[in-house]
């Protein structure tokens, strides 16, 4: 199974980050990766493809890449993963990911991931509000819907990344409209819900029972430290182990 990633790099303030994701992802011998990041900047990484986007803004990183997907052949992936530069992800993140990916029989959904940040060694969801009580599987806040196989949608769809099988992207490719409906929208190539699965209704599911095992690490630890009463994993994690059935 051979997995495209692409990613975009914006500035030059998170070159660690970007090199640390890529440097994980080609660390990851179970999976197959063909890494291509697209930077601002004329700067290259190891072990991956590089591209410059000469004029940089939103709409300049979603028009560069759907020239360049457009240009190839996606069919020869599996899976596309489309992700900002400052995200970690592990191997149990994508173990996870297939375990209840393959469960899906609707085109229109996938498995979504779930940002985290850390401070004095704990984590804090970034993806589920602002507020310690914004999120709580019982009273179904900080949730859009919980499904009967207990799957929740967090109010935040962005989770700075989507990780789509090459069908789905083709669909989107085909249905969405490129031109100044994003250019307002997009502050870069998967920004909130406007690119891409959102316009053809795709939804990202989170199951209850492996939600831990979907954590990502958003590097910079920034919004942690700009909002005091994220809610915690911890709290989170000890709510589900004493209310939530898991088979």
């Amino acid at each position: 199974m051979k997995i495209l990633v692409l990613i975009s790099n914006y500035g030059t303030s998170q070159l660690n980050f970007c090199q640390n994701l890529i440097n994980k992802l080609l660390s990851i011998e179970k999976y197959n990766f063909e890494i291509k990041v697209f930077s601002s900047n004329e700067i290259s990484f190891d072990g991956c493809e590089n591209f410059h986007v000469k004029n940089y803004s939103g709409h300049d990183f979603s028009l560069s890449l759907y020239d360049y997907i457009k240009s190839i052949d996606i069919t020869i992936y599996s899976y596309i993963l489309l992700t900002e530069n400052d995200l970690f992800f592990t191997e149990n993140n994508f173990d996870t990911f297939f375990k209840y990916e393959s469960k899906l029989n609707n085109q229109f959904e996938t498995i979504g991931f779930l940002r985290y940040e850390i401070k004095n060694d704990k984590k804090f969801l970034i993806d589920c509000g602002y507020n310690e009580n914004k999120i709580s599987f019982l009273n179904k806040t900080g949730i859009i819907e919980i499904t009967e196989e207990q799957m929740f949608r967090g109010e935040n769809c962005h989770q700075g990344c989507w990780f789509l099988k090459t069908i789905q992207l083709e669909n989107i490719l085909n249905k969405i409209q490129i031109g100044h409906t994003l250019e307002d929208k997009v502050s870069n190539y998967y920004f909130s819900e406007s690119w891409p699965g959102s316009q053809i209704g795709i939804k990202k599911l989170i199951p209850i029972c492996d939600f831990e095992n979907l954590l990502i690490h958003h590097q910079p630890n920034k919004y942690v430290n700009i909002y005091q009463d994220l809610p915690s994993i911890d709290k989170l994690l000890l709510e589900k182990n004493e209310n939530i059935i898991c088979n």
